[in-house]
């Protein structure tokens, strides 16, 4: 199952492989098809770790959170 955050956060085949629990039967094409593109693999997952590099360090979830908190401050006056 994959979360929403991640949905939102990643983009399938760029930086990640989705696949569905409810969906398994789909899963051997979605490897076969990887295993027979190794350079998309290797796209795929140096897409994947650059992006979380850049975008989620312990110093990008203090401003995500600090952002949050504003917001639910002002909702409160």
């Amino acid at each position: 199952e994959t979360s929403r955050f991640v949905r939102q956060r990643f983009s399938d085949r760029a930086e990640i492989v989705f696949y569905e629990t409810d969906s398994l039967s789909m899963l051997p094409d979605k490897i076969i098809s990887l295993s027979e593109n190794p350079q998309k693999v290797i796209e795929i997952a140096e897409y994947g770790f650059e992006s979380v590099k850049q975008n989620d360090t312990w110093t990008k979830r203090i401003e995500q959170f600090q952002n949050y908190t504003c917001r639910i401050g002002k909702n409160l006056i």
